[in-house]
Order: structure tokens, then sequence, then C-alpha cells
């Protein structure tokens, strides 16, 4: 039953880099039982930037073949998540994908690395938001798969 306006106000939930799995599902459940009037806000994974991070040093010390491991590791790391939380194929399928050209995205990037002397703060900028992005998306398609509703959602890009 949907609150009246009057008595409706406005929860913000934030969550940490360290919540996948039933963790994850258990968040979900929370923002699902305070709806409609909800805030969600989300953290990258804390491994998964850790990796991002690895992969700026590898591209510093122009080490290649480590930079394409920490790619595969970033990507591996995401699909665990996915497999973790998400039971709906569709949406399985489809983060995956999202994973893939991320890391298929990060490695042109390390390449392009390659000809230049620094990372400019935009592409730092650019690969640190991956993670985030990552986990956004990840916590929308739990909340999806939970049955949570909403006529309006922000989508991650």
């Amino acid at each position: 039953m949907e609150k009246p306006r009057s008595e409706s106000r406005l929860q913000i939930f934030k969550f940490g880099g360290e919540l996948e799995g039933d963790a994850l599902r258990h968040a979900a459940g929370l923002v699902r039982s305070a709806a409609p009037d909800v805030f969600v806000v989300t953290s990258a994974d804390a491994r998964a930037t850790d990796l991002l991070l690895d992969l700026v040093r590898c591209a510093n010390g122009a080490d290649w073949p480590q930079a394409r491991r920490v790619c595969k590791a970033y990507a591996d790391r995401q699909l665990e998540l996915i497999r973790g939380a998400v039971a709906v194929l569709e949406a399985t399928e489809e983060l995956g994908a999202m994973v893939h050209r991320d890391a298929a995205e990060l490695a042109a990037v390390c390449e392009r690395f390659n000809v230049e002397t620094e990372f400019s703060p935009a592409m730092l900028n650019s690969i640190r938001a991956r993670a985030a992005r990552a986990s956004a998306r990840l916590f929308a398609a739990v909340l999806q798969q939970e049955a949570f509703r909403r006529s309006t959602w922000t989508r991650c890009r």
C-alpha cells in the first residue's frame, strides 16, 4: 500500500564496496521494504577497484602482459559478483556483455597509454568510474530481480 504523500519521507541508502551475494540481496530487500521514497547510492566493489588501481600501475610501468591479465581478472571479478547475486538469465547475460565491453575498453585504454606519456585526469576518472557503474548496474539488476518495480530509474552509463 502506497503511503500518503504527507506521511512519506525520503530514505537514503548507501551501500559499501563489500556487498555481494546474499548481502546484496538483503540490501535490495531493505530498499524494497522502504519503497517508494528511496534514493540508493552504491560504492564500487573494493576488490574490483583494487584491480583497476593495479591496472594503472601496470600501464604506468609499461607491463602490458600483466595489464592484460589484470583486465581479465577485473572482468572475472565482475562476473563472479553477477553470478553470486543475479539469477535471471537475461539480466546475467546483459550484465556479462557489459563487463566484457568494459574489459575490452580498459585494455584499449592501456594500449593507448603505450603511446602517451601519462594518464590524463579524464582517463583516470574514466577508469575509476567503471567499477562504480558496474556496482550500480548490478544493484539495479538485483532490485529488478527481487520484483522491485518503480516508474523511474536513473540509468547507469
